[in-house]
């Protein structure tokens, strides 16, 4: 923390001011360094970082620290401009938290929510003289369509190319990506207070138990319901203790209300069931659903059971309701950042509750705890194809997929490639390159760049040499081989795309025989393009990413 503060060039008075705060408990450690980390990269001229911190370890902490006291400190902010905090969920709980947290008289801090600053970002920056934008929970809603993307990346950055934005998750998975492939981002990893408790120490304790791959919370035999074991044992727990409450996802609202009615033997006097969501079946909506615990609980002395659909994610902070939660069910499963960041999530950060029964998908959790400890491990192939493979996990956040890069068994990998455009094809020199095709085959190739050929419904057969396959793009009407695979490069997989009755070609070329600006023509380019595969080698499972983020849009790449 020393060499922070002296690298920041801060006074000692200010110094004594950090150590004497921290002594109070008015500060914490961690936020304190997290905050300095952050103002180093920021100080440094820094314009994309992202700030990476376990779930409810003090995130929002930090953030208040870093606007309020140390980006002052160090003469990055002055006393007329401001930092504007932007909250990516349609939560209007969920804001209003982040206001009471962050916003006040004497506070730097606008919060916003993120429609609001798609449609106002640049007068709001103009008239809030914004400094820097922290943009919370990024794993959420960033892609090339979303409305921080359009607001900020296309308008925003644009016309204030130095305004900074800092990023802020405990499942950054999406800015990690894109770091890899090449987008440059300042990551600053949190430092975890020596009380957090989190997803790791929940292992530990074994407080997680497994969700089956075919977890149902009730099934229906011979027109009679059955509750499923978990949910029996879960509403043991509840009985058993003096008050406290329980949450249970549900997928839809349908199944919540139906849940509720297989629940309803429950003695009302002694658990009650709530439905919290957004829909009018529901008996809370979303926002109010956790403020009407405190009273079930504290004064009415009930115990709860909550039904949730699409409340308790990402950044919901429960406070001292932590201290009476018994039992959460999560069902989420395929997706990485929105299980852990659910009911899990929830429950992690500061308190002494040790007694809560987690039903989750155990495995996602316990390759998150292994990220939590080294990070490093995202970038371990082995890592991510297990997930997708083994774990079926499709996606790691809303816009990072996992897709087969390769599947196991035998593949033939394209040993070289090369171009040939139409002017050369009528060249001996081009001629000459292609000198595997018979003098007849080869007239026909030249023929197949006539207009009255591309434009003939008839196919056009080049040759029939089993040794040779050509694809040429006039053939197809719809699905165009052609240009869905011209991008094939070294590496790749080529059966598939040249062979036929499992026979591999030795020579495979793909013919863009429409001319250059013909609409038809996907790939602006008229001329032939030929693979030469290699030996056929054995592969194991391999997975891959494919990154629709704000700081990497692969889908422009591919466009």
């Amino acid at each position: 923390m020393k060499t922070l503060i002296q690298q920041l060039g801060l006074n000692q008075k200010f110094e004594k001011h950090l150590f004497e705060g921290i002594r109070k408990g008015d500060l914490y450690l961690n936020e304190i360094i997290n905050a300095l980390r952050i103002a180093k990269e920021l100080k440094s001229g820094s314009l994309n970082s992202a700030f990476i911190a376990p779930m409810q370890s003090g995130k929002t902490g930090t953030i208040k620290h870093l606007c309020n006291l140390i980006l002052p400190a160090i003469d990055f902010l002055d006393q007329h401009e401001s930092i504007l905090f932007l909250t990516s969920m349609t939560d209007t709980d969920l804001k209003n938290q982040n206001i009471s947290s962050l916003e006040g008289f004497d506070s730097n801090i606008y919060v916003m929510p993120m429609h609001k600053f798609k449609s106002y970002g640049v007068s709001e920056v103009d008239k809030l003289n914004v400094k820097l934008i922290v943009r919370d929970e990024d794993q959420y809603g960033c892609g090339k369509e979303s409305s921080f993307d359009r607001g900020f990346f296309n308008n925003a950055r644009k016309l204030l190319p130095n305004l900074p934005l800092l990023s802020v998750s405990a499942t950054p998975f999406d800015v990690l990506d894109a770091n890899i492939k090449g987008h440059k981002i300042d990551i600053i990893h949190g430092l975890r207070h020596q009380n957090y408790f989190g997803i790791s120490e929940m292992i530990d304790q074994g407080m997680i138990k497994p969700l089956s791959e075919n977890y149902e919370h009730f099934q229906v035999q011979e027109d009679k319901s059955f509750l499923s074991k978990e949910i029996k044992i879960s509403i043991a727990k509840l009985q058993n203790s003096q008050t406290g409450f329980g949450v249970i996802r549900c997928r839809n609202t349908s199944q919540a209300v139906e849940l509720k009615t297989q629940l309803s033997s429950l003695n009302e006097k002694e658990i009650e069931v709530i439905i919290v969501g957004c829909k009018k079946e529901a008996d809370q909506g979303i926002k109010d659903g956790l403020s009407i615990l405190y009273r079930k609980i504290r004064v009415e002395r009930k115990k709860v059971i909550l039904l949730v659909i699409n409340a308790l994610s990402a950044g919901k902070d429960l406070k001292k309701l932590k201290s009476e939660v018994r039992f959460i069910i999560e069902i989420r499963s395929r997706q990485i950042a929105n299980c852990v960041q659910g009911l899990p999530g929830r429950v992690c950060g500061y308190h002494d509750n040790r007694e809560i029964l987690i039903f989750a998908n155990r495995r996602i959790l316990d390759y998150y705890s292994d990220f939590e400890s080294n990070p490093d491990l995202f970038n371990n192939e082995d890592w991510i194809t297990e997930l997708f493979f083994d774990e079926k996990i499709n996606s790691m956040t809303t816009q990072l997929k996992l897709q087969t890069e390769d599947k196991e068994g035998y593949k033939t990998p394209i040993e070289s490639y090369f171009e040939i455009n139409v002017q050369d094809l009528f060249t001996p020199q081009g001629e000459d390159l292609l000198s595997f095709l018979e003098p007849k085959e080869y007239t026909r190739l030249l023929s197949s760049f006539a207009k009255e050929q591309y434009d003939n419904t008839k196919r056009l057969m080049i040759s029939q040499n089993e040794e040779v396959q050509i694809r040429t793009a006039s053939n197809y009407r719809k699905y165009n081989s052609v240009y869905k695979n011209w991008d094939k490069q070294e590496g790749d997989d080529i059966k598939g795309l040249f062979n036929h009755q499992n026979k591999q070609a030795k020579y495979g070329l793909l013919v863009s025989n429409f001319p250059v600006h013909d609409p038809r023509n996907e790939i602006g380019f008229c001329g032939v393009k030929l693979f030469i595969p290699g030996k056929s080698i054995h592969v194991n499972n391999l997975s891959k990413t494919f990154n629709t983020s704000m700081y990497l849009d692969e889908r422009k790449e591919v466009e």
